[in-house]
């Protein structure tokens, strides 16, 4: 009997290897299988992802329910009072800058003035005497102060004026 159990005993032990061998050998084509299912099936819900997002795609519809449009008033302020207070301040400034910068160096026009101004008497006065070429550049100088103003308020009257109607004008040469 211990010789039954001896054989037998040897002839496991010469199985345990092979059957060790054939474990791992199945234990390597499992992950191998695996890995390869668990990578068909990642490509299986990418691809139905994408076949839902299609179908998706084409389910919905659009509808238009107002057309879009471009306001023919702007939304912003009220342009011929901004422009009204535009120009009203312009003016303001001018006359205070003005008005400050005469204060700062005083002009004196006559005799009298520099009198009444400083508190001291006149002993004696030059007059000035200007060239041709000074009266000229004096005009020039009105001329262009004048013209400035005139400016000022052409413009400010083209403004109020077409503000409404130079828009639509404009849209109606960049349209066409």
């Amino acid at each position: 009997q211990q010789l039954a159990e001896t054989s037998s005993l040897k002839t496991m032990v010469d199985t345990i290897p092979q059957v060790e061998a054939e474990l791992n050998r199945l234990n390597r084509d499992y992950d191998i299988v695996k890995a390869k299912y668990e990578q068909l099936v990642q490509q299986l819900e990418t691809a139905n992802i994408g076949d839902n997002v299609s179908k998706s795609v084409d389910d919905v519809q659009f509808r238009i329910i107002d057309p879009p449009f471009s306001p023919a008033k702007p939304a912003g302020p009220k342009r011929a009072l901004f422009t009204t207070m535009v120009l009203l301040f312009a003016l303001g400034a001018g006359l205070v800058i003005a008005f400050l910068l005469n204060q700062l160096n005083p002009v004196f026009i006559g005799k009298r003035s520099v009198t009444e101004i400083t508190g001291l008497p006149v002993l004696a006065s030059v007059s000035l005497l200007q060239t041709n070429a000074q009266v000229t550049a004096a005009r020039m100088n009105n001329f262009v102060l004048v013209g400035g103003a005139l400016m000022l308020v052409v413009s400010y009257g083209l403004i109020t004026v077409f503000a409404d109607r130079g828009s639509e004008f404009l849209r109606s040469l960049l349209l066409s």
